[in-house]
């Protein structure tokens, strides 16, 4: 989701809007901010930024006192302030699914209630994001931590055990090689804004990918630029391409 459905990482956003709200984590923030400015100036890598605070974020258990209602909250904030951030391709493809009545789920490594509130407008199938304890107050407490990007593949076959779908008739989005497992696991996988080592990936396995930048789209297969939404279904191929082109115009 992070990289393919939204031009950021949902738990930044996610964090810095918490920020606002408890000062420990606008500490936290504040002190990545030189990582975020070199990564802007090109100095630094993103990995480097968003590695940083997020390892601290929970390393340091920053999470514990924040509240599920504010966690959700900000989780709405984000998804307020940040429509712009959605790529056009997966929008598209999104839409084209719920016009079908077809089912569609989301993985990330964003809190469970913050995808929550941040998908609310999409209405997805499934949501399946980072689970943290809670206490009797409903805040978050200190205890084990489920990570469903540490095996995304473990994920799609726990959708699939719980809602009617083929594999091997769906369509998985990955953007670097965390979602390898998930992309070998269904009969559509798709590339979209691949980090080097996904590229080379699909290159290999010629599976079809997808880059987007500033409003401008490519769709690439078998090495070559080819009509957008080439391998796909083609209900899904024909509903995307006229709801991008459309956008364009």
């Amino acid at each position: 989701m992070d990289g393919t459905f939204y031009r950021w990482q949902i738990i930044l956003s996610w964090i810095e809007t918490v920020g606002r709200m408890y000062p420990h984590i606008e500490v936290l923030w504040n002190e990545a901010k030189p990582l975020l400015h070199q990564y802007r100036a090109r100095a630094e890598s993103f990995k480097a930024f968003s590695d940083y605070i997020i390892e601290k974020f929970w390393t340091q258990k920053a999470y514990i006192g924040i509240s599920v209602d504010d966690a959700r909250e900000a989780g709405r904030i984000v998804q307020r302030e940040n429509d712009w951030r959605i790529y056009a391709i997966t929008r598209a493809l999104l839409q084209v699914t719920q016009a079908h009545g077809w089912g569609s789920a989301v993985i990330s490594g964003s809190p469970q209630e913050a995808l929550e509130e941040f998908m609310a407008p999409w209405n997805v199938t499934a949501i399946v994001g980072t689970q943290h304890p809670v206490d009797a107050q409903g805040v978050y407490c200190a205890g084990v931590i489920r990570h469903p990007v540490e095996d995304k593949g473990s994920a799609i076959d726990m959708l699939a055990a719980q809602y009617p779908i083929s594999l091997d008739r769906s369509i998985a989005v990955g953007d670097s090689l965390l979602d390898k497992k998930m992309l070998e696991k269904v009969g559509h996988p798709l590339a979209v804004n691949p980090n080097p080592e996904l590229l080379d990936e699909a290159r290999r396995r010629r599976w079809p990918y997808a880059v987007e930048s500033r409003g401008v789209f490519h769709w690439i297969q078998a090495g070559r630029e080819v009509e957008f939404g080439t391998g796909l279904p083609l209900a899904i191929a024909a509903g995307a391409r006229e709801m991008l082109f459309q956008r364009q115009e």
